[in-house]
C-alpha cells in the first residue's frame, strides 16, 4: 500500500523548493550582470570620460581651431573611440538580451516545475481518496461478514441449547 503524505508537506515542500530557486536564480542573475554585462558599460563609460570628454574639456579651442593637423588627428581619434563605445554598448545590448532569454527560459522552467509539483500533489490526493474508498468497502464487508458470523453463532448456540 502506498504511503501519502499530507497535503500540508507537498505544500510545504513546495515552497521550499521555490525559495532555494529563487535564492539561486537572484544570485545566478546577479553573476551574470556583474561579469557580462556591467563590464562592458562601465568601459563605455570610462572611455567616453577619458577619450572624449576630457580631452574636448582640455582643448584650448583658439589655438585648436587654427592648427588643421590637431583637428584632424583629434576627429580621427574622437571617431576611433566613439566606434568602440558603440561596439561596447552593442555588445552590452547583446548581453543584455540574452541574460533576458535565459531570464525568461528560467522562469518558464519554474512554473514547469510548480505544475509538475502541483499534477502530483493531485495525483496523489486522487489516489488517497481512491484508497480511502477502498478501505471503507473493505471496512463495510468486514461487517457484513462479522454480523453474519454473529449470527451462525446464534444459530449454533441456540440449536445446541434446542438439542441439548
Amino acid at each position: 500500500m502506498a504511503q501519502f503524505l499530507p497535503r500540508s508537506m507537498y505544500v510545504l515542500i513546495l515552497f521550499l523548493i521555490s525559495g532555494v530557486a529563487t535564492q539561486h536564480t537572484e544570485a545566478w542573475y546577479r553573476s551574470e550582470l556583474s561579469t557580462s554585462i556591467i563590464p562592458l558599460y562601465k568601459s563605455a563609460c570610462d572611455m567616453l570620460s577619458t577619450h572624449v570628454i576630457q580631452k574636448l574639456t582640455a582643448l584650448n579651442i583658439k589655438g585648436f581651431v587654427r592648427n588643421q593637423t590637431a583637428v584632424t588627428e583629434i576627429a580621427r581619434d574622437l571617431k576611433c573611440t566613439i566606434q568602440h563605445v558603440l561596439q561596447l554598448l552593442q555588445q552590452a545590448v547583446h548581453h543584455s538580451l540574452q541574460l533576458n532569454d535565459k531570464t525568461e527560459l528560467k522562469i518558464e522552467n519554474g512554473y514547469s516545475a510548480i505544475s509538475e509539483i502541483r499534477t502530483t500533489i493531485h495525483d496523489t490526493e486522487v489516489e488517497e481518496e481512491s484508497v480511502e474508498t477502498k478501505v471503507i468497502q473493505h471496512q463495510e464487508i468486514v461487517q457484513i461478514a462479522e454480523t453474519h458470523v454473529k449470527e451462525k453463532l446464534i444459530a449454533v448456540e441456540n440449536a445446541e441449547r434446542n438439542e441439548g
